[in-house]
């Protein structure tokens, strides 16, 4: 391994070479996620923004869509917001970019974002879903009038204890001298949503962010944790604290207004879910998950054609047999071939995003790719295609238009 890397060293590179060969990957790999959107047909985007170091506007979007047998996630593109982050320049630089590649606005089934829907107003079969996880940040946020000093005192320790190197030390000889589990403080910030997440509720975050999320898994999360707010209640009105270890542990205190206070908050708290998930219910979609259950009850918006093949499939034992072992996209893709109408309209349920989590990777990537001693550069979309595509670039394929030249 260190000879055949002595070896590579020895290549005499240019300037741009570097660059020159990630633009060269780049767009072989745009070229074959743009055939396979096109072969595909439908597809679904998910849209985000960011400031980067520089302080520049940048506009992520990721798309799903089918390929062969299963439905793939891929980052799409990057480009630099000219104006305003508003909903409107979003729906002006994909519109631009869609219709650079042939893609039509037609063919797209969904966009998810944390934006207004006035993004793609003008496009009306277009389904905006509002991200998930923005929706539980903004229910995060309604804390009743009692906690809220609580966390203001303990946001101003924390930026007092990090706001120098010297402290931050002096803290953690601290917390090892009195035997602490935890020696360093987390920052909370507004900026971002998602640290609030990182601070109050890192886990539950990134156990809704995982990937290949939609709408029926991401609204079972959101139910169950309303369900679970429900029996919280119960337990907190009749005092028992066994849901909440940490504040269980406290000693001296009034159970009694502590357990009022903490109600007051569930109230709120579910009162919030109920509004900002208000169309949470997918029960009319569970012959998607499980055609051949017979508690599936049938969609009241499925054609009487849609209604006869899932009267057919449910009867049909190789894919009975075959369901069990098969992802849900891959079932319905491989049931298209005898029921094209039905599986057409469950392609259709679980290709949208639920949540902006795609993006969410790749602005950590576009920290990475942007530093502080890279701060000038204006398009990283080159980069971010290379390091975030799950389909690589085809080499054998590059390297065969090259010439090969002879050392001197």
């Amino acid at each position: 391994m260190r000879k055949t890397t002595k070896e590579i060293a020895k290549v005499p590179l240019s300037d741009n070479t570097i660059s020159r060969r990630i633009d060269e990957m780049s767009a072989d790999i745009e070229s074959v996620v743009l055939d396979k959107i096109r072969i595909s047909k439908n597809f679904a985007l998910q849209l985000d923004e960011s400031t980067d170091i520089s302080g520049h506007a940048q506009l992520l979007a990721d798309v799903r869509f089918v390929d062969g047998d299963k439905i793939r996630e891929n980052f799409l593109f990057c480009k630099a917001l000219p104006g305003k982050t508003t909903g409107e320049e979003f729906f002006q630089v994909t519109s631009e970019y869609l219709e650079k590649e042939g893609l039509k606005w037609e063919n797209c089934t969904s966009v998810c974002t944390d934006r207004a829907a006035a993004m793609v107003g003008r496009t009306k079969d277009v389904i905006i879903t509002h991200c998930f996880l923005h929706r539980e940040a903004l229910v995060a946020k309604t804390l009743p009038a009692d906690p809220v000093p609580v966390l203001d005192d303990v946001v101003h320790m924390v930026n007092f204890v990090k706001s120098r190197p010297v402290k931050s030390r002096i803290f953690a000889a601290l917390c090892e001298e009195m035997g602490a589990e935890h020696k360093a403080l987390l920052f909370h910030t507004e900026v971002r949503w998602l640290s609030r997440g990182k601070v109050l509720a890192r886990f539950r975050l990134c156990k809704a962010a995982c990937r290949n999320e939609n709408l029926l898994t991401s609204t079972d999360k959101i139910n169950g944790f309303r369900s679970k707010v429900q029996l919280w209640q119960q337990h907190v009105e009749s005092g028992n604290l066994e849901m909440f270890p940490l504040t269980n542990k406290w000693q001296d205190v009034n159970i009694a207004a502590l357990c009022e206070i903490i109600v007051k908050h569930l109230k709120t708290l579910e009162e919030k879910m109920s509004f900002y998930f208000s169309s949470a219910s997918t029960e009319c979609l569970d012959w998607v998950r499980d055609p051949f259950s017979s508690a599936s009850a049938v969609g009241k918006d499925m054609t009487l054609q849609e209604q006869e093949q899932l009267t057919e499939l449910r009867q049909d034992r190789g894919l009975k047999l075959s369901f069990a072992d098969l992802p849900s996209d891959s079932f319905w893709l491989a049931a298209a071939k005898e029921f094209p109408m039905l599986a057409n309209k469950a392609i259709l349920t679980l290709l949208p995003f639920s949540t902006t989590y795609l993006c969410e990777v790749s602005f950590s990537s576009l920290t990475a790719v942007k530093t502080k001693n890279r701060e000038r550069l204006r398009a990283v979309e080159e980069e971010l295609r290379v390091c975030l595509s799950s389909i690589p670039a085809r080499i054998s394929a590059l390297c065969s238009s090259k010439q090969a030249q002879v050392s001197h």
